[in-house]
Parts: C-alpha cells; structure tokens; sequence
C-alpha cells in the first residue's frame, strides 16, 4: 500500500513538473524541484494522517478502559454505600435500645439510690443504738474491772490499800523480814510508815507548745511527809530503792493512772498520763505477771497511758525486762524516758522499743542546741543537721521532745524557737495531788502556756 501511494505521489510530481516545462515555459531544473517538493509533500500529508488515525485508536481504547474502570469504581461505590446505610440503620436500631437501657438503668438508678438512703438511715440508726449500748457495756466493764483490781491488790498485798488515796490505810503490817539487818531495819521501817501514811499521786501539766494547750500529765508518787518538791519523783524513789514497798508503789501509780485516764475518756477529753514506774516492775518476773492483766484489760486505753523511767534504766535493761516492754508494747503502751543528758539517742532504737517520748533538762537542752558541735540523734541520715531540724528527725521516727523545768516566759518562747514539742515545768503548771474527790469525777485545771 505504502508503494502505490509512493508511485501516484511521483506521478503527481512529474505531471506537475511537465506542466511548468511546456506551459508555465519554467526551466527543466526549477519543474523537477518542484515535482519532488509537491512528492515530499504529498508523502508528508499521507504519513500524518496515518499517524493520527492510530493514535486515534489508542485513544479511543484507552479511553474505553477507563470507561471500564469508573464503571467499576461506580459499582464498588454504589456497593460501599450500600453498606453504609446498612451500618446506619443498624446504628440507629442500637442507639434506640440504648436509649431504652439508659432509662430503664436510669430508672434501677434512682430505685437503687433510694433504697441506698433508706438502709443507710437505718444502719444509722442502729449504729448509733449499739454505740451506746457498746459505751454502757464498757463503762460497766470498766468499773467491773476496777473493782476486781481493787479486791485482788488488797488480797495481794495488804500495803496496796494503804497506798490509795481513797482512804487511810487500816491493814495489818507485813511477815518480818528474815534478816533484820541494817538494810531489812529501814525497810521494815519504810512498810510500816507506808501504811501509817498515804502515797499520793500528784499531776503536772505538759504543754504542747504548737497550740499551747495541756495534753499529757505527769503522775507522781510521793509519801505525804516527803518534803521534796513533787516535780522531781527521783530522790523518793532512791530512797526506797532497796523496800519492797516500791513495787506497791509501782501497781498503786498504775491503778490510780488508769482511773484518771478513764474519767478522762468519760468526758471526751483527748489527754493522757505518764505513769512513772520503777525497773522492779518490769525485772520481777512474779509481779509482772500479777501487773499484766490490768494492762490488758484496759488495753483500750493504751495510747493515753505512757510509761516513763530514766534513761539510765532503760540502757541497762536486763532481758526480762526487754521481753516485758515488748509485751507492753504489743498491747499499744508506749514508753517515755526521762533524765535523758543529750541528744545523742539512737532513733532507729527507740522506735523500734516503743518509746515515743525524750525528757531533757531546760540546760541540758539548750547547751546543745545552741552549739553547732553539740550532740545530734543518731540516724540513717547525715550525721550532722541544724539544732532547728533536730525535732523533725525526731518527729520522723515518732519520737516527741520534752523540754523540763521551764519556769518562766523567756525559757518557753526559747524552746519553741527550736521547734520543741512540748514543755513541763513551774510555768505551765505545779504538781497538784489527786485527791479522792478527783477519782470520782476527775477535773484537773492547770495553767496553760501563754
């Protein structure tokens, strides 16, 4: 095909170049040039048209496969959302059953709350009845208690009834001792002027020096012709250290601190007493195990009843008396040790034995605490920190600081500087004795730190 359009084109050519020779009188050069020229030409406009149509035809087959695909397309689309509006219906169908369980959830809701407020009134109610039938229970098993207490020590020991402070003593005197030496001579002498005479139990005021109000008292015990100032117990008891006496002394403080505790608690009044008790208490085993259960039966009373001795006893504690202490602390007591020289205590130690209370003399403390190279409490921390946070490490392992013997304004305000936790002392208030009259109704009106 190609050669018989190349022949008619060179036909074309040559009729034309002829027709310029014999007609137009052109040269024989210029009619053969122009014969190839309208050849060229011709062949020109035959390869463009035949280009164009298979272009054309691409064309027009590409353009059929993307008629294809958007049908396709469409269809898929159609089908999408198709399943959309399925997935709607079915959304809507759930939201109206939600709906419907919400009210109906609603509905249990309310039923519920009110139901709730219903039982819970009653419950109420029925708290409040066996709260006081609980308080009625315990006062009566209070007294109970107090009133065996008091039949076994004077069936016990014919010395404890002397030593009350209800009444004077009428028992018989004790065996004589087995050897009437120089030392049985004065204890002798002692039981018997301990049963002549009263030993009274006297309360001074400790102040807690954040909201200047009294929290704790200090029981004393003391012979009524002892003429040393009852703020210092520790000369009465050397001089009966050696008496047998001192361990009725010991149970008689005990028995009278937790009376007054009690009359405390009666008028929901938040105060606590330290019971100052000799080591003999905790050392004889036989009269620990007579001690023990007026500990136990008034447990509930442990975190107001705070067992005091020196600190020399306590570091020389014999293992009886380490296993004793540890029974009294599983019961909830608590320890305070007084006549302690400085601060160089080993916190770790004390909180682990119960001793949540450190009384130091007004000079012991302040020398101390004023000098940057005094004594610091031992602890896992830094060995060294300022006197100013000296009672928050002690606060830390629950260890509270007494400052005693401040007597005046000026020693008070010194103290809290340092952030002392309470203070004891002729300024705060004197021991004043707990009379019968108090047992019965329990009122003690001390003066507080200004």
């Amino acid at each position: 095909m190609y050669v018989v359009l190349l022949v008619i084109f060179v036909g074309i050519g040559a009729g034309s170049g002829w027709a310029l020779t014999n007609f137009a009188y052109q040269p024989l050069p210029i009619s053969l040039m122009t014969g190839a020229l309208i050849t060229l030409f011709l062949w020109q406009v035959s390869f463009l048209f035949r280009r164009s149509g298979k272009a054309s035809k691409a064309f027009e087959s590409r353009l059929a496969e993307l008629e294809t695909g958007l049908q396709g397309m469409s269809d898929s689309l159609q089908n999408v959302q198709t399943s959309v509006q399925k997935v709607t219906d079915k959304t809507e169908t759930y939201t109206q059953e939600a709906n419907a369980y919400q009210s109906q959830i609603d509905l249990l809701r309310e039923k519920l709350n009110t139901e709730l407020v219903l039982r819970q009134s009653k419950i109420s109610q029925d708290v409040t009845q066996l709260k006081q039938l609980i308080g009625r229970l315990v006062t009566q098993i209070e007294k109970q208690s107090i009133k065996d207490t008091a039949a076994s020590l004077s069936t016990a020991s014919p010395s404890a009834t002397s030593l009350s402070t209800a009444s004077p003593s009428a028992a018989s005197p004790p065996e004589p001792p087995k050897k009437q030496g120089v030392t049985g001579l004065a204890s002798a002498r002692k039981r018997r002027e301990s049963q002549q005479k009263h030993a009274n139990l006297l309360l001074q005021p400790i102040t807690s020096l954040q909201n200047k109000e009294t929290t704790y008292y200090e029981g004393i015990a003391r012979l009524t012709d002892y003429a040393t100032p009852a703020s210092s117990p520790l000369p009465w008891f050397k001089s009966h250290r050696q008496a047998d006496i001192l361990k009725q002394i010991d149970n008689n403080t005990l028995f009278l601190s937790i009376q007054i505790v009690s009359r405390f608690a009666e008028k929901d009044q938040k105060l606590g007493v330290f019971c100052n008790v000799s080591r003999l208490a905790f050392d004889d085993q036989a009269f620990f195990a007579q001690w023990l259960p007026l500990t136990q039966n008034n447990q509930h009373l442990a975190e107001a009843i705070i067992f005091q001795m020196s600190a020399h006893e306590f570091t020389s504690r014999s293992e009886p008396m380490k296993r004793n202490m540890d029974r009294l602390r599983a019961l909830g007591f608590r320890f305070s040790l007084s006549q302690v020289p400085d601060f160089a205590f080993d916190l770790p130690g004390l909180q682990a034995t119960g001793v949540s209370f450190v009384k130091m003399r007004y000079q012991d403390m302040m020398k101390h605490l004023k000098n940057p190279k005094g004594t610091r409490p031992i602890s896992p921390m830094e060995s060294h920190i300022w006197a100013e946070d000296i009672h928050l490490l002690c606060a830390r392992y629950g260890v509270g600081l007494i400052a005693c013997e401040i007597d005046t304004a000026e020693k008070s305000a010194e103290i809290k500087k340092f952030g002392i936790h309470y203070g004891q002392g002729a300024y705060y208030g004197l021991a004043r004795q707990v009379k019968a009259s108090l047992l019965q109704e329990t009122s003690v009106d001390e003066k507080a730190a200004s």
